[in-house]
């Protein structure tokens, strides 16, 4: 330290030797990818059930699922699979070994148990559709008639029935694109807003080819489906002439069903609702039973009501006198906070509804909120810090030869995480904020020894060789208890490191690889870069002091 301090170059090579190859990886290097969702060792796939199948063939395919799994469960570390399922909607529930030896994350095995498992003609995964939809985006136009996956067509080469082949043929209007590694992708949600609902539907046919363009979409979110209907029974006027009362039916048939969900069960399914959740009861049983009037007349209900099927309204969400629906897109990593600022502009590239507005979801402003407020904090609490330090060492730049490392170390600490290909997940920032209580701990003591040995007006002398001697004994004698502090603090990282613990769902090897790497790098930067920079603040203050005395005379 002495030698450095005494060549003044050195000490220029040795600060630029230890900030820039830091400074370099946060900037320049790709984050590795990151799983934005907590893993509770558990999956939920949700399933969807086409054509009306029976009871019999829903048990049969998923008794097929159950048996493509059983030989890959080991590997994919599950230990059970549960399948639940009504006639019109299923999920199957795979339970995760709690400690994955291979560190696997619960979004990379039910990548693998979605590619493991094949649609059927009855039964196929939300994600074997949302699969389909990017790869036809992906293919080129003359390139494979069919989607890899299946989830689209039939076995007899037909559509589903929902309009699916003219949606697929929109989703290849984004032309020839390269494979994309969908680990590199995140998830951006947004709100459509428009006047009604229907101007939603037709505003995401016009904008989902648009955002398919797009640099940087991996996927431009689900097809438009039509919306879910439901059966009506309305009393007929006929009926309502001979003085039967709508409240009269509904409670007669809330009693024979047990509840009222009863009716928007589609014709020909099981009515698994409510206490009679074991007995199968079709439609046409219930518009055959007999229902009583006040006066004692009995009449069949079919005779009473018409049916018809009418869209499902419960999902539509109204502000500020305005429809609204949320829409989700994949977007790479490194063009998601383009494409988030650009919403606006690539809405007016499509030619959607009047009064269309788009916007972010909820979740995406909160977290934006959150960011601001965390830089916000930061900047407060170092500038706390700074004033405090300040008033204490009775100096306005000695405090600055800590304030300028800490943020260094932290930047470094990120850029060794990019270069190692690491995740810098939640574990990691976790980490680096309690690093820098350490590297601020080891700071403050060394720059106090090193001002009570050497204070910056004795710098100013023309002879400085001994007051740079002074500052690296001063810092030799806070030599063996900060490399102690940093060896312990390492060594306690360790098992956390090649531990296979998690909180909340991150591994807590994040948290111990950013203690660790961190305490190394703060190590030196505290021993070496502090003293050089304390010379370089002294410096500067010579220089000021010379300049403000040349301008009083």
């Amino acid at each position: 330290l002495a030698w450095i301090l005494l060549r003044p170059l050195m000490g220029v090579l040795l600060v630029a030797v230890m900030a820039v190859p830091g400074l370099l990886s946060w900037n320049y290097l790709k984050e590795a990818p990151r799983t934005d969702m907590e893993d509770n060792r558990h999956i939920g796939l949700y399933v969807r059930i086409r054509g009306n199948p029976s009871s019999l063939e829903l048990r049969e395919a998923f008794d097929q699922w159950q048996r493509e799994l059983a030989p890959h469960q080991r590997e994919l570390a599950i230990t059970s699979v549960i399948c639940e399922w009504r006639l019109d909607r299923g999920t199957v529930h795979c339970y995760l070994d709690p400690i994955d030896p291979q560190r696997r994350h619960e979004n990379d095995i039910q990548s693998a148990v979605t590619t493991l498992l094949k649609p059927s003609l009855h039964i196929a995964l939300s994600d074997h559709v949302e699969r389909a939809s990017s790869e036809a985006i992906q293919l080129p136009e003359a390139g494979k008639n069919e989607t890899q996956l299946g989830g689209e067509k039939n076995r007899d080469g037909k559509g589903d029935g929902k309009g699916n082949d003219k949606s697929d043929e929109r989703g290849r209007r984004g032309g020839n694109k390269a494979p994309t590694d969908w680990n590199a992708a995140e998830r951006l949600s947004f709100r459509l807003m428009a006047p009604d609902e229907e101007s939603i539907s037709l505003a995401w046919e016009k904008l989902r080819p648009v955002l398919a363009d797009t640099p940087g979409v991996v996927n431009p979110g689900p097809l438009t489906e039509p919306p879910p209907t439901e059966s009506e029974l309305a009393l007929s006027r006929d009926a309502e002439e001979r003085g039967w009362r709508a409240d009269q039916l509904a409670g007669q048939v809330t009693r024979f069903g047990g509840t009222r969900q009863l009716l928007t069960m589609p014709d020909g399914w099981a009515l698994a609702v409510g206490p009679l959740e074991s007995t199968p009861r079709t439609m046409r049983r219930l518009m055959s039973v007999e229902v009583r009037q006040n006066s004692g007349d009995i009449e069949r209900l079919e005779n009473l009501v018409t049916r018809r099927e009418v869209p499902t309204q419960n999902e539509i969400k109204r502000r500020d006198g305005l429809s609204q629906r949320e829409m989700w897109m994949m977007v790479k990593s490194d063009h998601l906070d383009e494409i988030r600022g650009n919403l606006s502009q690539i809405l007016r590239q499509a030619d959607v509804p009047p009064a269309t507005q788009i916007g972010l979801s909820w979740y995406e402003e909160h977290k934006a909120k959150q960011a601001e407020q965390m830089v916000v904090a930061i900047v407060l609490a170092a500038l706390v810090i700074y004033l405090l330090m300040g008033v204490l060492y009775e100096s306005v730049l000695a405090p600055l030869a800590l304030m300028l490392t800490v943020p260094l170390v932290f930047v470094s600490v990120q850029g060794a995480f990019k270069a190692m290909g690491m995740q810098l997940d939640n574990m990691v920032t976790l980490g680096s904020f309690l690093l820098i209580g350490v590297v601020v701990n080891h700071g403050v003591v060394l720059i106090d020894r090193i001002g009570s040995s050497v204070p910056m007006g004795r710098l100013d002398r023309e002879n400085r060789r001994l007051p740079l001697l002074a500052m690296a004994a001063g810092a030799r004698r806070r030599f063996t208890p900060v490399v102690l502090t940093s060896l312990v603090t390492i060594a306690g990282a360790f098992p956390m490191i090649f531990g296979n613990g998690r909180i909340d769902g991150d591994s807590i090897a994040g948290l111990g690889a950013s203690l660790a790497i961190g305490m190394a790098l703060g190590m030196f930067f505290t021993l070496l870069m502090v003293p050089v920079v304390y010379r370089w603040l002294a410096a500067l203050r010579a220089g000021l002091l010379r300049l403000w005395q040349a301008s009083s005379r």
